[in-house]
């Protein structure tokens, strides 16, 4: 039962030895409350208080590794997996899930406001407590559409499937949207301030994405030339991470850095870092071993977002203190390359980034919403792949590949002895004029072998966007996407096993 707390020196001991199979990568099959960290602890105690604990499977392994408990809370079944650092992956409620019937004429009002046409298929309950949201499937018009309401009838997000074609977006003046899409406007949010208008050609139907703010809180709302509304996503504490992903994963939407680190939730959510705990944050993209002007030089790739103050440190090899290496600079929301002399203070060690973020300053689209960087040089193109991975490092999702042949490579890890490596097998295959896929598989020993599945798209030959599928034995347990930055290896990647 989740309120027993009390550990002895068994459980502690099968804790340990628990936690280092695991980390070993070998699958342990059932867990015990007191071998589970204190951190997912503490998780599943906010989020389903007084919840009876029925069973606890610990999968994956490494960076991956997560735990499914399965337990019961007034009368209800309770599913919740959880991360090692304690983010709530997924939270169901069993007997409150796929009833039509269960979303009121209310709620379904409030849906109707803004699609009209909403025919309902499927609804389900999601989150617990002050985080219960309603999940809502149909269609409109034929074409499929999704919905997320609070219970008070809140709309948090709503995307409707739309046929036409996609081209890059043109910033215009507020005077000229059509008069349809401010009428569409007009009935949906009467009050708001503007801070930016797009407009895109579309294919049979140009559209207008919006970004603005109302009392409350910000939203992006996509309408085409007729005034349906396409996309409607809030924002409430405007840290480019919608309410209703935050309210999955455990975050505050009222607050634009959950964790008190200065990261908006939506910038570390993009670059891979945990919105819900201080000690993860966003890393230097990419260290690089270049020449400048006949001089050898260290070239560091920041992501930054408008209204960040940021430095980066330097710590050498043995020492413990760490230094200012690069004075403060504003960030803009764009990637910034920052040269550093590979003499004196560049000479070895460690960097790290920081940033003192002002939540005010998130307000119109920088919290986390910042665009990549003149890299594209406003070009349309994008880049062919590599043709081979073969002393490629690659940095996505937080985590960094090293590519040593071309069939292995190593995956770094962060711990509190430095950094480790855990070593994978990988295939790569050129799918497109611009685009590639990598399946990484890492050896986790008895059957419990773990692959990532990585489609890339390259804006230039830096990097581009990404797509991750993680898969088990036991189907697709995640997906993600973000941001990539591609590098060569410019010196030898230890060969020390984790």
């Amino acid at each position: 039962m989740t309120g027993q707390k009390t550990a002895g020196f068994a459980g502690a001991l099968l804790g340990a030895i628990a936690f280092l199979l695991l980390e070993s990568g070998i699958h342990a099959a059932s867990l015990s409350w007191d071998q589970l960290p204190v951190a997912v602890q503490e998780a599943v105690n906010a989020e389903v208080p007084g919840l009876e604990v029925d069973d606890i499977e610990a999968r994956g392994h490494g960076p991956h590794l997560r735990y499914e408990i399965e337990g019961e809370v007034d009368g209800n079944e309770v599913e919740i997996k959880v991360s090692r650092t304690g983010e709530i992956l997924m939270l169901e409620v069993g007997d409150e899930s796929s009833d039509i019937e269960s979303l009121s004429l209310a709620l379904l009002d409030s849906l109707r406001e803004v699609a009209p046409t909403f025919q309902v298929a499927e609804v389900e309950m999601r989150g617990w407590g002050a985080r219960r949201q309603f999940c809502v499937k149909g269609f409109v018009n034929g074409l499929s559409a999704i919905a997320r309401l609070r219970p008070d009838g809140t709309i948090l997000r709503y995307r409707a499937e739309f046929d036409d074609e996609r081209s890059e977006d043109t910033v215009i003046d507020q005077a000229d949207l059509p008069q349809t899409v401010l009428d569409t406007l007009g009935d949906i949010v009467p009050e708001f301030e503007l801070f930016e208008v797009s407009y895109n050609p579309g294919g049979s139907h140009p559209f207008y994405r919006i970004d603005g703010a109302l009392d409350d809180g910000g939203f992006t709302m996509v309408v085409n030339s007729q005034g349906a509304v396409l996309e409607l996503e809030l924002d409430k504490d405007f840290d480019g991470l919608g309410d209703a992903d935050e309210l999955d994963m455990g975050a505050d939407p009222d607050d634009f850095d959950s964790d008190d680190d200065s990261y908006p939730d939506g910038f570390e959510r993009m670059h891979g870092s945990n919105p819900l705990h201080a000690g993860s944050r966003p890393r230097i993209l990419s260290i690089n071993h270049e020449v400048s002007d006949g001089e050898p030089v260290i070239v560091l790739t920041v992501a930054t977002f408008q209204g960040g103050r940021f430095h980066v440190d330097q710590c050498s090899e043995r020492g413990d203190e760490w230094e200012v290496l690069v004075p403060p600079f504003e960030g803009d929301g764009r990637f910034e390359q920052l040269e550093i002399p590979l003499v004196g203070a560049g000479q070895g060690g460690m960097f790290r980034v920081g940033v003192e973020a002002d939540e005010r300053a998130a307000r119109g689209g920088s919290g986390g919403r910042g665009e990549p960087n003149d890299n594209t040089g406003g070009q349309d193109e994008c880049a062919a792949p590599p043709a081979s991975l073969d002393g490629v490092t690659l940095e996505l999702g937080g985590q960094t590949y090293c590519f040593k042949s071309e069939a292995h490579g190593k995956l770094l890890l962060d711990s509190n002895d430095g950094v480790e490596f855990m070593p994978f097998s990988y295939s790569y295959s050129i799918t497109g004029d611009c685009t590639a896929k990598i399946t990484i598989t890492f050896m986790a020993g008895k059957g419990e072998d773990e692959r990532e599945v990585i489609s890339l798209e390259f804006d230039t030959e830096e990097g581009g966007e990404y797509a991750i599928e993680i898969r088990t034995e036991d189907g697709v347990e995640n997906e993600e996407e973000g941001v990539f930055i591609v590098a060569n290896n410019q010196a030898p990647i230890p060969d020390a096993e984790p």
